[in-house]
């Protein structure tokens, strides 16, 4: 199903007329609700090599401002939209297609401390799909709309009519925010390339009892890939990969992979 055409220029109509205004943002998130409704919502800038920037949303009193300060502080870094967004994707997404195979069951995914659940519960989410727009420069500017788990998923009509106006989303937005418009050097990571920000996290982390393949392995588990995923992305055999994982937690003096990943947030908090 495509997006009726007067439909489609009274909302181009609406957001260019509000380009420039502190009533875009307003405007952005009505027109979208008029053809697809949702829950929740934000508008973030993630900068190169700067911390995210919440543009927009209705995040006051469905999160705690702790989980909102440690992701901002850096657990944003495990994030697959970050993560997609320095991959250079486009358009309109489902979150779910921008996640490893074991992402749903990750320590990440079910932390309220570390990650912006939007609920005590974890899995209150029933779905999630965001506009990823990319910036010369590669600045990023994401749109996620998120319904609530006792609602139904996106269908597929309505992801179809939202997709259509995805020129328009990307265009006015671009305009209302010239990237970087912002001054937010209080956040600069200074000589790191924030295209591999990630990487360079993990390559840090316990780097004195791990090896590179040890560290590499971490950082596919802690992301919320599979044991079968990381042999497959690294070509060794599944039971290679269970064999470092336990050398990783003898070295860490750990059991589990919940310890493994408060480690790994203590280290990206302590150094961000």
């Amino acid at each position: 199903m495509t997006i009726d055409v007067q439909k489609a220029v009274s909302i181009s109509a609406d957001l260019f007329r509000s380009v420039g205004t502190d009533l875009y943002p307003e405007i952005l998130i009505s027109s979208l609700r008029s053809v697809a409704s949702f829950d929740i919502f934000a508008i973030v800038n993630y900068p190169i090599g700067q911390s995210p920037i919440f543009l927009y949303d209705n995040f006051p009193g469905l999160t705690s401002p702790g989980a909102m300060k440690a992701y901002v502080a850096g657990t944003y870094l495990l994030d697959p939209v970050y993560t997609a967004c320095r991959s250079g994707a486009m358009g309109l997404r489902r979150f779910s297609d921008l996640t490893p195979d074991n992402y749903f069951e990750s320590e990440y995914y079910i932390s309220t401390d570390v990650h912006p659940c939007i609920s005590s519960k974890p899995g209150a989410i029933a779905e999630e799909i965001v506009y990823i727009i990319q910036y010369e420069g590669g600045s990023s500017l994401v749109v996620s709309m998120m319904r609530l788990k006792s609602r139904s998923y996106f269908t597929n009509s309505e992801f179809s009519i939202l997709a259509d106006l995805e020129p328009v989303i990307r265009q006015s937005a671009m305009k209302q925010w010239e990237l970087p418009p912002l001054d937010a050097s209080a956040n600069k990571r200074p000589g790191r390339d924030a295209s591999s920000e990630l990487e360079v996290a993990f390559s840090e982390f316990a780097s004195e009892a791990l090896s590179s393949r040890e560290q590499s392995i971490v950082s596919f588990l802690l992301r919320g890939h599979s044991t079968l995923s990381v042999a497959m992305n690294l070509s060794i055999a599944e039971g290679t990969v269970k064999v470092h994982r336990r050398h990783i937690y003898e070295k860490l003096n750990i059991s589990s992979q919940a310890e493994l990943f408060l480690l790994f947030c203590r280290h990206i908090l302590r150094n961000n």
